[in-house]
């Protein structure tokens, strides 16, 4: 294993990685959840067509919510809500 370039090694050691990557993978994924978790308990509903955007309609307003790995768009036309 190498060291990445601009990274001291002086003594010649090396590190060990604690985290895996495979945890990294996933960590989008919780992430997600949460959101979703939350968006749903605030009355969101989400889109059966598209499980990343959330609805939050009423007669008078209605806020949306799209979100694609880590962006998040909102939009609507309750300025309080948003």
């Amino acid at each position: 294993m190498q060291m990445p370039k601009g990274v001291p090694n002086l003594e010649n050691k090396f590190y060990i990685l604690r985290i895996s990557v495979y945890v990294l993978k996933h960590a989008s994924r919780q992430w997600f959840c949460k959101l979703k978790g939350t968006l749903l308990s605030l009355g969101y509903s989400q889109s059966k067509g598209d499980y990343s955007l959330f609805l939050n309609k009423t007669s008078t307003k209605i806020t949306i919510i799209a979100m694609y790995v880590d962006d998040i768009l909102i939009t609507g036309s309750d300025y309080k809500e948003i």
